[in-house]
C-alpha cells in the first residue's frame, strides 16, 4: 500500500494543472487514499483462504465448490465489466456526461480488480441508476444489461440478511462456511441464465412473421447483404440471402436448446460465440458482448478447473514470461491503476457538463446506423479480440480435457428473485399485449403488431391493454427534417412519443412547426412551443414503462430496430 501511495503522489502535478484550489487536490487525494485503504480492510477476494480453516470444517468437495465458483464470479465480473466498456464507448457515451464516465472508471476498476466481488457490486449499482434515469428509451441489449444489474443488486439482499442472522441450511440452502460471494454467485447465476434463455426464446418467437421470411424486406436478407460486402465474394453469396431468414431462426432456436441441456452447453456456447461473431461484425457487437458475459454462467466445472491447469502448466514452461506478467500486473501496479481510475473519474466531475436525459431525436432507426469510424472500429477491434481470443482458449481446453460433469451444488431457495425472470417475459410477450412495442426484444424482426393487421403468423389479434399504442397520428407537414421523414416514409407516430419528441426537440434545437391528424382531425401548430401544453405528458410512471414505436403502413414492415 505505501508502494502505491508513492506511486499516486507523483500525479499531484496533473491534479494540480486539472483540479484548481488547493483544497480541491486534498479532497481528490483523500477520496484516493480512503478508496484504497478501504480496499485492503474489506473482504475483496470471493474465495478465502480455505487452508486457514480446520480439515473438519471444510470437505474437499466444498473446498473443489468454492474454487469453482471463485473462478466463475472473476470470469463473469471480467467479461460484464468488458460489455460496459465496449458499449460505452462505442459511441463515445462515456464522455456524454460525468455519470457516463463515472460508469465508464467503474468498469475500468472492474477489470483491473475482476477478483474484488465489492467492484462488480458498485458497477451494477452505478449501471442500474444511470439505465434507470434513461428509461424508457432503452435498447433491447441495454435493457438485458438493466434487468441482469437488477438481478444482481437483488440477490444481494437475501445474502446480506442470511449474513446479519446467521447461514440456515435448512431454509434457504445456504451451506455453512461459504463466503458471501459464492452465495451470491448461487443465487444470481440461474436467475441471469434463466433471463438469457428468456431473450432467444422471445428473440425467436418475434421472428415468426410473415415479413422476416420475405425475400427482400427481411432483415435477415439485409443483414446479410451487409456481412458479405465484408468478403471478397459478394456476388458469389448473394443469391444464399433468401435462405438466412430460416437459418437465423435455426440458430435462435437451437442456441438456447444446447444452452437449457447441461451435457451440451460448451457446444451451445461455441455455438452461440461463431453467431454473435457475425452479428458483431457488422455492427451489434453491444448485444454479443452482453451475451458473451452471461455465456460464463453456463460454463462446466471442469473448464475453469482446466483452464487454471493449463495457465499453471504454461507459466511453469515459460518462467521468464511469468515473471514479467507477474511484475506487469504485481498487487501494487494495480493499486496504482486503480488510483488513476479514480483520480481521472473525480476530475470529469469538475470538468463534463452534465445534461438531462430526453427522448432520443432519431425517430425511426430503419436496418441500421452507420457506424461512427474512429471509437467504434476500436472497440470493435477490443471486443473482436477477446471474442476470438474466448473462441480459441475454448476450442485448446475442449481438445487437451476430459468432459465431465458438473458437481451438483446445493439449490437456493430463490423466492421472490423470481420476479426478475418473470419482468422478462412480461417485457417479451408486451407486443402482443399492447403494453410496449419498443425494447421487447424483437430485434430487428419485421414485426408489427399495431396501426395495421399482425403480420405474426401465430398471434393474428394481439391485446391492447393500453390505449397509447393504439393513439396513432399522421403527420401532414412539419419544419421539422425529421417528423417530414417520419411522413415520407409512412410511419405513423403514436401519440405519447410524439409528446416526448416535442419535448426533447423544444429543449435541443428550439420552436418548429406541425401539422398532423389525429382521430380523423387535422389540427396545425404554427408554433409548438407556443402550444406546448397540447403535447402534455403522460403519468410519470407510464412514460417510464412503456415505449411504443412508429407504425409503418406499407404493406410489407421494412427493417427497423
Amino acid at each position: 500500500m505505501t508502494t502505491c501511495f508513492r506511486g499516486l503522489r507523483a500525479l499531484l502535478s496533473m491534479v494540480k494543472c486539472v483540479a484548481g484550489t488547493e483544497l480541491q487536490r486534498i479532497a481528490v487525494l483523500t477520496i484516493i487514499r480512503a478508496s484504497l485503504e478501504l480496499e485492503a480492510r474489506l473482504p475483496f477476494t470471493p474465495a478465502v483462504n480455505r487452508s486457514m480453516t480446520s480439515p473438519s470444517a471444510h470437505s474437499s468437495s466444498e473446498t473443489a465448490a468454492g474454487e469453482h465458483d471463485s473462478r466463475r464470479l472473476t470470469l463473469f465480473a471480467f467479461f460484464w465489466a468488458t460489455q460496459t466498456i465496449l458499449e460505452l464507448g462505442k459511441w463515445g457515451e462515456m464522455l456524454a456526461n460525468p455519470l457516463q464516465f463515472l460508469l465508464f472508471s467503474a468498469a475500468c476498476l472492474v477489470c483491473v480488480r475482476p477478483d474484488a466481488p465489492l467492484r462488480l457490486v458498485g458497477l451494477a449499482a452505478a449501471q442500474a441508476a444511470v439505465t434507470l434515469l434513461k428509461l424508457p428509451f432503452l435498447t433491447n441489449h441495454t435493457l438485458v444489461n438493466t434487468l441482469g444489474n437488477l438481478t444482481l443488486l437483488a440477490s444481494l439482499i437475501p445474502v446480506a440478511l442470511e449474513r446479519l442472522h446467521g447461514p440456515k441450511t435448512s431454509r434457504s440452502g445456504a451451506l455453512q462456511g461459504t463466503t458471501w460471494p459464492e452465495d451470491w454467485l448461487a443465487r444470481f447465476a440461474p436467475l441471469l441464465r434463466c433471463e438469457l434463455l428468456l431473450v432467444y426464446t422471445f428473440a425467436t418467437f418475434h421472428k415468426l412473421n410473415s415479413d422476416w421470411f420475405h425475400p427482400e424486406q427481411s432483415c435477415a436478407v439485409i443483414f446479410w447483404e451487409r456481412m458479405i460486402q465484408l468478403t471478397p465474394w459478394p456476388a458469389v453469396l448473394r443469391p444464399l440471402g433468401t435462405a438466412m431468414p430460416f437459418a437465423a431462426l435455426g440458430c435462435e432456436i437451437v442456441i438456447p436448446i444446447l444452452l437449457a441441456m447441461p451435457r451440451w452447453r460448451l457446444a451451445g456456447i461455441g455455438f452461440g460465440l461463431c453467431f454473435h461473431l457475425l452479428l458483431g461484425l457488422i455492427g451489434f457487437y453491444g448485444f454479443s458482448s452482453i451475451v458473451m458475459a452471461l455465456y460464463c454462467l453456463f460454463l462446466p466445472d471442469w473448464v475453469l478447473t482446466a483452464g487454471v491447469d493449463t495457465f499453471s502448466a504454461w507459466r511453469q514452461q515459460h518462467s521468464s514470461w511469468s515473471h514479467a506478467l507477474d511484475t506487469l500486473w504485481a498487487p501494487q501496479v494495480r493499486q496504482i491503476l486503480s488510483g488513476l481510475i479514480v483520480l481521472v473519474a473525480l476530475l470529469a466531475l469538475l470538468r463534463l457538463r452534465v445534461t438531462a436525459p430526453h427522448a432520443p431525436l432519431l425517430l425511426v432507426r430503419e436496418q441500421m446506423q452507420e457506424s461512427r469510424r474512429g471509437s467504434s472500429l476500436l472497440f470493435l477491434g477490443i471486443w473482436l479480440l477477446v471474442t476470438i481470443g474466448s473462441g480459441a482458449v475454448l476450442c485448446l481446453l475442449s481438445s487437451r480435457s476430459r468432459p465431465c460433469p458438473d458437481r451438483p451444488g446445493a439449490a437456493r431457495r430463490l423466492g421472490w428473485l423470481w420476479i426478475f425472470p418473470f419482468v422478462t417475459l412480461l417485457n417479451g410477450a408486451a407486443p402482443y399485449l399492447g403494453l410496449k412495442t419498443q425494447s421487447s426484444f424483437a430485434m430487428f424482426s419485421n414485426l408489427r403488431t399495431s396501426g395495421r393487421p399482425s403480420n405474426h403468423l401465430l398471434i393474428h389479434s394481439p391485446a391492447a391493454w393500453l390505449r397509447e399504442g393504439s393513439d396513432l397520428v399522421r403527420i401532414v407537414d412539419s419544419s421539422d427534417p425529421e417528423l417530414l421523414r417520419v411522413r415520407d416514409h409512412d410511419y405513423l407516430l403514436p401519440w405519447m412519443e410524439l409528446c416526448s419528441y416535442v419535448d426533447a426537440r423544444l429543449a435541443k434545437d428550439g420552436d418548429f412547426s406541425v401539422t398532423l391528424e389525429r382521430g380523423g382531425e387535422i389540427r396545425e401548430f404554427a408554433s409548438v412551443e407556443a402550444m406546448q401544453d397540447e403535447f402534455a405528458h403522460p403519468s410519470w410512471l407510464l412514460r417510464k414503462l412503456t415505449w411504443f414505436r412508429p407504425v409503418n403502413m406499407e404493406p410489407v414492415c421494412p427493417c427497423t430496430h
